[in-house]
């Protein structure tokens, strides 16, 4: 697919920021989570799509049937037709293949309920193993989110923890993008950060105590039972819904054989394939 990610054009992507998600979900009480089993595989190509896929196996020649991780459009067209899908659904956000829903008891239940439908009319299948249901707690987006707000990823915070010395800017860069996940939860962050982010700068210095320290000062911020809270809808609530909604789960996305009722385009500029050679048989189709 190199050569043909060339060329592909990538649709424009809205991404969502964390003050989005957060806001989204200010005094929600219940929560369910949801994750597409092998996302990118459930959207199914155009015809035409298909030939920008083409590619040399072993024995011939071969072309992608359905959406694959490796088109640089992917994570575009996944998300752009998730929100699609979803669209006009309370009390639910995406992000690529996870789904988030919150709210009080009631709105909770009824927008689950609708989530699930709208992926079984789009013939969309989630993966049971990565879904929540009717929780007080989840993690989402490097967060837990709860009823009494938002705080750190415990995950996250004892991998930062545990962190032992940094050999490359590589292994900086990933240390400070799995801490920005937990920036509001740090005062003054960017004071904090500013010595390592200076590492990331071309003819900077190695380590040095500087470093250390404020490497330290980010491990000891993020050990602090820290908890952001956000806005109570101090709505009624009543139950029910729950079991319904799992015997929804059970009814609809349980097989393994639901055909896809989505299809993915891909946009590729013409020029820029022009130099390869025309397909001179046909390319053998895998599922």
């Amino acid at each position: 697919m190199s050569m043909a990610n060339k060329a592909i054009l990538r649709p424009y992507t809205q991404l969502l920021t964390m003050e989005d998600v957060i806001n989204k979900f200010q005094g929600a009480k219940k929560f369910s989570k949801l994750g597409l089993r092998e996302a990118y595989h459930q959207f199914e190509l155009t015809t035409e799509s298909r030939k920008i896929t083409t590619f040399y196996g072993p024995d011939g020649l071969y072309r992608y049937k359905r959406l694959n991780y490796g088109t640089k459009s992917a994570q575009d067209i996944l998300q752009n037709e998730m929100r699609s899908i979803l669209a006009g659904i309370p009390y639910q956000i995406n992000i690529a293949d996870d789904i988030l829903i919150a709210g009080s008891t009631k709105e909770h239940d009824q927008a689950l309920k609708l989530v699930l439908t709208r992926l079984q009319d789009n013939g969309m299948t989630v993966n049971t193993k990565k879904c929540q249901f009717d929780v007080e707690d989840t993690p989402f987006i490097g967060l837990i989110f709860n009823k009494k707000g938002i705080q750190p990823d415990p995950t996250k915070v004892e991998a930062l923890h545990l962190a032992g010395p940094l050999k490359s800017k590589e292994e900086l860069r990933s240390l400070l993008g799995m801490a920005g996940f937990s920036e509001r939860f740090i005062p003054n962050y960017a004071k904090v950060t500013a010595p390592l982010q200076e590492l990331l700068k071309e003819g900077t210095r190695d380590w040095d105590e500087k470093h250390q320290r404020a490497f330290e000062q980010l491990q000891q911020a993020l050990q602090e039972d820290t908890i952001t809270t956000i806005r109570d809808w101090s709505r009624n609530a009543t139950s029910g819904g729950y079991i319904q909604a799992l015997v929804v789960l059970e009814l609809f996305f349980c097989g393994r054989d639901r055909q896809p009722k989505v299809s993915a385009l891909l946009y590729s500029n013409h020029e820029a394939l022009a130099h390869q050679n025309p397909t001179i048989q046909l390319p053998r189709e895998r599922r």
